[in-house]
């Protein structure tokens, strides 16, 4: 089995020689304030598309992405990964990428991935397909975050997305593939969190949302009531109670005080609910502090 350490290690090889030395970016709060956390790997670049000067990177840039926390465990949606890829501001041509992913992917040994590309990117359909990939025409192929953007090609594998080549602007290149699922896709696409960035001592979600706090620890995040710190408490709420978590020693303190913290609103609730069962959870939030899902959660119980 290819660990996470070998396939990284090929891709940055590969890319020396395409002249890219590669970054580790582990910091998850944006420089442009406009998510809670970095999401992709251009997001704290979109300025240099704008203002290309002819430079090139490659980044391995931590992502933080919570929308769709209940998808957790399927094996493919994460609250933490990493997105390998590289950026080029004008001047360097879209193929240089074109075919350093191609070098990449077959060392890896992924091998007739499919290619998405737009019906209108004929040259992409050339670059791609004169390489000997199969490429679908895909109306979708066109990204953009509302002011920057552009005709990309998408790599799909077993019918997982494993990155995205975007033309942007039609001058630039921004380059985006989840490196854990690359590491899955290189040992035959065994599930992602099979791999071994993955404690497979624990649960799905467990093994998820402890990597994911660490992260959290290593950015000074703490766990709290608004914006990332609620996210972070959220994250210790949701496992809590799995009876597989390995809790590392740094993060024990976080939830040595949840669990405080539940085992006091769980007293007020038992104590008052039947009183105060018909006030709002506002009410509630203001009066006790108790927040309204574990409001929710509490009634239920007593329906059951």
């Amino acid at each position: 089995m290819k660990n996470s350490e070998c396939v990284y290690n090929t891709i940055r090889d590969i890319m020396s020689k395409y002249s890219y030395d590669i970054k580790k970016r582990t910091k998850i709060i944006p420089d442009d304030g406009s998510t809670l956390f970095i999401c992709s790997g251009m997001q704290d670049f979109k300025q240099r598309f704008i203002d290309a000067n002819g430079s090139k990177m490659a980044t391995c840039q931590t992502c933080i992405r919570t929308n769709d926390i209940e998808l957790v465990g399927d094996g493919i949606h994460f609250t933490s990964f990493s997105m390998i890829g590289n950026f080029s501001f004008g001047v360097t041509p879209f193929e240089e990428s074109v075919s350093m992913w191609s070098d990449i992917l077959f060392e890896l040994g992924i091998y007739r991935p499919i290619i998405h590309i737009h019906p209108k990117a004929s040259e992409h359909h050339r670059m791609w397909s004169s390489r000997g990939y199969e490429t679908v025409f895909d109306q979708s192929c066109e990204w953009t975050d509302g002011n920057i953007g552009g005709k990309c090609c998408e790599i799909f594998k077993d019918g997982i997305e494993l990155g995205n080549l975007v033309n942007t602007l039609g001058h630039s290149t921004d380059v985006g593939f989840g490196f854990e699922r690359l590491v899955a896709a290189s040992n035959g696409g065994i599930p992602v969190d099979q791999i071994d960035m993955f404690d497979q001592r624990m649960s799905k979600i467990a093994r998820d949302h402890i990597r994911t706090l660490c992260i959290f620890y290593d950015n000074a995040i703490l766990p709290g009531a608004k914006g990332r710190n609620s996210i972070c408490k959220k994250l210790i709420r949701r496992i809590i109670d799995d009876q597989t978590i390995i809790v590392p020693e740094v993060l024990q303190p976080w939830f040595d005080a949840e669990r405080i913290l539940l085992d006091k609103r769980l007293a007020i609730l038992n104590s008052k609910f039947n009183k105060y069962k018909d006030k709002s959870s506002k009410w509630w939030f203001e009066t006790y502090g108790i927040e309204e899902n574990e409001l929710v959660d509490f009634a239920e119980t007593k329906l059951v």
